[in-house]
């Protein structure tokens, strides 16, 4: 099995190049583990597939590297291919294969994935982040604010005709629906007209592969294409059904990565089940892996691939063992016992890989997916139903309702009142679900899982208070501040005290989407008169440098003031005693404290700070 041998090797030196010493050295381990079990199961038989598979890595990664090489000069303008396409930018790859993103478009703005576009942009200093990581190694050189973009050439040919013919019309299919509908999110992965409070509550919900169309829709959805097909004793058409059905929908969104995936890893086990053939589910996996990579490079590097890939290889280990601790003799409650295990297998490594990546785990992710992962399939079924047969609109209302709902409900109660975890403590607690499953692993390799069965009364009532505990012990700020160049939302007394405020006329307003609860209106204000530029709460003061007129304050503006804190882009570059200077002159005696935009700061540590920006 070479397979996971020529992936590994090739991430393990991707991220070896690209410094990523950590991440690069656990991969390297699994593929010592991968070897080690393969070499002492059958030493001789599997020798040569090791070094073979080593082998060609070292050779993919070496294709690769000027993928992964510095680019120079980031050219600003000129003429590019669109190669990505999300909700508010692009990614465009110029002639001599540098890819940037595009940020700051409208939905009505955006190009059609592979149109020919001229451009000019700025370039946009961004926060480090771990998207931003993933974003270096996908291929993206840097990101740049749109200053213009224009079609020069649309797509051409049969299939994006064909693809822009289909989706007209399932637009037009979609408008009969009425408004506050899923249906687009579900069957083509759109949320644009989805409220911004509630997308952000599916977010947090760990909802949103719901709407990402990838391998668990599809899964589903041939399920229930197949499953009515095999009790009539016609498995063969089922199965046809569900893989027309999945390829029509890879063709109609223009090959999205996990789709990709999911699709590929369905036809490769179709294809060996026709010639009675049988792979490995993890030479599937990897082999699948390794075929996304060359049709599209390093894109096995995207945050939706690496989702997609480790959530299926978590699957793959803990679904057995799990299944094991579920089972049931009576038929209905075995059937439990599969979704619970399916859940917990996918949910709880996603927990580990959700914090790592966006720096956020909610546990009641668990129970909403256990309680509303079952109702997608049918979704997806009913919206096909419903593209031939319109009456089926009202049963879709009834689920939009349903999931509406419990968006709602997160948002008014679980997200106002725990609205983030104590973030020491919540490592502390995803360490411990590592450890359980790293224990359950070795109990199912050791043969002893009947002692995991035993304990399940007690694992799962302490796991649960282990997972919940950084939420209750959370403390947040008694006063907070988040600033970006047009906005300014404060925070004191668990009320937001100004909220949404417009400093500058350039921008426009939007809604604080603040971690901390909420209640009631604003109750301090600046005095009347102050300058649109600065804050005073008290004798607490703060500056926003943007559009600042010192030469309209009021000569005693700052006399009062006992701690000044000064707001300035990351551009700008002048120090505390430049504006002390200033501020002198307008009566203030003390030091000034810069800041940044983008930032939280708070009398305590920001404990609460989640994906903001």
């Amino acid at each position: 099995m070479l397979w996971p041998y020529l992936f590994l090797v090739f991430v393990a030196l991707t991220l070896f190049k690209n410094q990523h010493w950590v991440a690069a050295a656990l991969t390297a381990a699994c593929l010592f583990a991968f070897a080690a079990t393969d070499i002492r199961r059958a030493p001789k038989k599997l020798l040569w597939a090791v070094g073979l598979g080593i082998a060609l890595g070292a050779m993919l990664f070496a294709l690769r590297l000027p993928h992964l090489a510095g680019k120079g000069d980031i050219p600003l303008s000129g003429e590019a291919e669109v190669v990505g396409v999300s909700r508010k930018s692009v990614i465009i790859q110029t002639a001599a294969k540098i890819k940037l993103r595009l940020t700051g478009l409208k939905k009505e703005n955006l190009p059609a994935r592979h149109a020919r576009v001229a451009y000019r942009c700025e370039a946009q200093e961004v926060t480090a982040s771990t998207f931003m990581i993933f974003e270096r190694l996908s291929g993206v050189a840097a990101w740049c604010k749109t200053q213009d973009i224009r079609v020069l050439a649309a797509p051409a040919g049969f299939l994006s005709d064909f693809r822009k013919k289909i989706l007209a019309y399932l637009h037009d299919r979609f408008d009969k629906m009425g408004e506050r509908s899923l249906i687009a999110a579900f069957l083509l992965g759109d949320t644009e007209d989805l409220a911004p409070q509630e997308l952000d509550a599916f977010r947090d919900m760990g909802l949103m592969h719901l709407f990402a169309v990838s391998g668990l829709n599809i899964a589903l959805l041939f399920a229930l294409l197949y499953l009515p097909f095999r009790f009539a004793g016609l498995p063969a058409v089922g199965s046809a059904l569900g893989y027309a059905v999945a390829t029509g929908f890879l063709l109609l969104l223009d090959f999205p990565v996990p789709l990709l995936r999911a699709w590929l890893f369905m036809t490769i086990a179709l294809a060996m089940r026709v010639i009675d053939r049988r792979l490995p589910s993890w030479t599937l996996l990897f082999l699948t892996a390794i075929i996304v990579e060359l049709l599209f490079p390093l894109s096995t590097f995207s945050m939706s691939f690496i989702l997609s890939f480790g959530i299926t290889g978590a699957i793959l280990v803990f679904y057995e063992p799990l299944h094991f601790c579920f089972a049931s003799k009576n038929k209905l409650l075995n059937l439990l016992g599969e979704h619970a295990a399916l859940t917990l297998a996918a949910g709880l490594p996603a927990l580990i890989l959700g914090y790592l990546l966006f720096g956020s785990a909610h546990p009641l992710s668990l129970v909403y997916n256990l309680l509303l992962v079952p109702f997608s399939g049918l979704y997806l079924f009913l919206s096909l139903v419903f593209l031939i047969f319109e009456p089926v609109k009202y049963a879709l209302h009834a689920l939009d309702m349903l999931y509406l709902k419990f968006a709602g409900w997160h948002s008014a109660y679980v997200s106002a009142s725990f609205p983030a975890a104590e973030a020491t403590i919540q490592i502390l607690s995803l360490v411990f679900v590592a450890l359980l499953l790293a224990a359950l692993y070795y109990l199912k390799r050791r043969r002893r899982l009947w002692s995991a069965r035993r304990n399940l009364r007690y694992v799962m009532p302490v796991t649960a208070v282990v997972l919940v505990l950084p939420f209750l012990l959370a403390v947040y700020p008694a006063v907070a501040i988040y600033a970006v160049p047009n906005k300014v939302w404060i925070y004191s007394g668990k009320k937001i005290a100004v909220s949404g405020v417009q400093l500058f006329k350039d921008g426009k307003p939007a809604e604080p989407k603040t971690c901390f609860p909420v209640h009631g209106k604003s109750e301090w204000q600046s005095p009347t008169g102050a300058p649109e530029e600065t804050l005073i709460m008290g004798n607490r003061c703060f500056i926003f440098t943007g559009r600042m007129k010192p030469e309209n304050w009021p000569p005693d503006l700052l006399k009062a003031c006992a701690t000044l804190d000064v707001f300035q882009s990351k551009k700008l570059h002048t120090d505390a005693a430049e504006w002390d200077a200033l501020f002198r002159l307008f009566g203030f005696q003390g030091k000034a404290t810069v800041r940044k935009f983008f930032t939280w700061y708070g009398d305590k540590p920001a404990t609460c700070i989640k994906e903001i920006l």
